[in-house]
């Protein structure tokens, strides 16, 4: 051990007093710790000079925050892939490091590599480096800003050249494209409000609604549909039936039948309406009108159809008709479906027929041939003349008899007062029927 030694200079250098020929262990003592020891012999009067080696030690490393808002959390990592590396987490605003340094000449010589991390949409501006330093305390400062990013809006479901728009509401920016997408840039991490902006007859999912930045870019999906066109209601109403009667119509090909009120729902158009005849009972009743076409323009439609038994041309219904078997049945009894004789004006041959509708109405008035032959004053009868409604014919004049092949003279004409009830039917090729022996023109719709 020596008992006396001066210092030289402030880098370090010492001068010990020695006898020559012994050995010495020198070891250096410094704030946080002792350097590696060497021994050494002096000889002579010049003395010996001895370099001591570094030596590693324990040193802190501060780092510290600057700009996050009060308890928001953070993290450090540092280290090396010599030392390892550790991590801090903390809500403070500096975080102390333990590390291995080495010490030579009084100084820490050390290289840390760091990276930091905010949250609460904060970044720091260095998150990343390396800390190389030489002096005893080193302190690291990173500062912190408000994290930015973009959100990008993503349409699908438009036509090409269709504009669109955002809205977004913190900041009343709006903007317009008749691209795909449009992108807003350069936005502190926060919760966003946006409306979307469709073109005309389209509409969005969603279209309303928040999206939150929280990291470099977010994607917002858009989809655009058709907003389906505007539907009116065309309510038909009946006037004229016996109540609880089913009726019908037709509109733009689609039959409904109802005891009600019957409605349909359509966009602005045209379109085309057929009312069929109904029977109620024995009767048939006439709509009117029977067709025709609606024009829907931006409004509902109420339309009323007319139903009576007001027509005119037809048998009494004990008038025997000549069936397609050749025999004779009550017009009174013949439906729809039955088979009935008809007559081939142009060949001057019988016909059978299907009977396609049969009709009963009440009639006032009617007129009597030849006494027996009872039908309406304006029923057409087969004459030398053509066809010609009862009330315009005169006695002498002359009718069709099937069976005989001769015009029959009418002998006896006259009308008869009251309300009766009278037969007509409906066949699709002749048009006419044999009531009695005489030719009938039927009700052509």
């Amino acid at each position: 051990m020596t008992y006396f030694y001066e210092k030289i200079n402030e880098n370090g250098s010492y001068r010990f007093m020695a006898h020559p020929g012994w050995n010495y262990t020198l070891q250096a003592v410094t704030p946080y710790g002792l350097t590696n020891g060497k021994s050494v012999t002096p000889y002579g009067e010049g003395g010996t000079e001895l370099t001591l080696n570094t030596y590693q030690s324990r040193l802190g490393i501060s780092v510290t925050e600057d700009g996050l808002p009060s308890g928001d959390q953070w993290s450090v990592t540092l280290g090396s892939n010599s030392n390892g590396y550790q991590t801090e987490l903390s809500t403070s605003q500096t975080v102390l490091f333990n590390v291995s340094s080495v010490v030579d000449n009084d100084s820490y010589i050390f290289s840390y590599n760091y990276n930091a991390f905010a949250e609460g949409g904060f970044n720091f501006t260095s998150p990343a480096g390396v800390i190389s330093a030489t002096n005893l305390s080193p302190i690291v400062i990173l500062k912190a800003v408000p994290a930015t990013g973009s959100i990008t809006f993503l349409e699908s479901g438009l036509p090409a050249g269709d504009e669109w728009s955002i809205y977004f509401w913190v900041t009343g920016q709006t903007i317009s494209t008749t691209s795909s997408g449009i992108l807003f840039t350069n936005l502190p991490y926060l919760g966003y409000g946006y409306t979307v902006i469709s073109p005309k007859g389209y509409t969005s999912t969603p279209q309303m609604s928040s999206v939150n930045l929280n990291s470099n870019s977010v994607t917002v999906n858009i989809t655009f549909s058709k907003i389906p066109p505007t539907k009116y209601s065309i309510t038909f109403e009946e006037k004229g039936l016996p109540s609880d009667t089913s009726w019908g119509v037709k509109f733009n090909g689609t039959l409904v039948s109802s005891t009600t009120p019957i409605t349909f729902y359509a966009v602005n158009g045209t379109y085309p309406f057929s009312v069929p005849d109904t029977m109620s009972g024995k009767y048939t009743y006439v709509s009117s009108p029977s067709s025709g076409t609606i024009l829907v323009n931006g409004s509902n439609q109420v339309l009323t159809i007319s139903f009576n038994t007001n027509y005119n041309s037809c048998v009494n219904l004990t008038t025997p008709i000549l069936m397609a078997n050749g025999t004779y049945e009550l017009a009174e009894y013949i439906t729809a479906g039955d088979r009935i004789m008809t007559y081939n004006y142009s060949t001057g041959q019988l016909q059978p027929e299907t009977v396609e509708l049969a009709y009963h109405t009440p009639q006032k008035g009617q007129v009597a041939i030849n006494h027996f032959l009872l039908i309406a004053p304006d029923q057409k009868v087969l004459t030398s003349r053509g066809y010609q409604e009862a009330m315009n014919l005169t006695i002498g004049e002359r009718i069709y008899n099937i069976f005989t092949g001769h015009w029959t003279r009418i002998n006896s004409l006259y009308s008869r007062q009251g309300t009766f009830t009278m037969v007509d039917f409906y066949v699709l090729v002749n048009h006419d029927y044999v009531a009695w022996f005489y030719v009938m023109e039927d009700k052509i719709i």
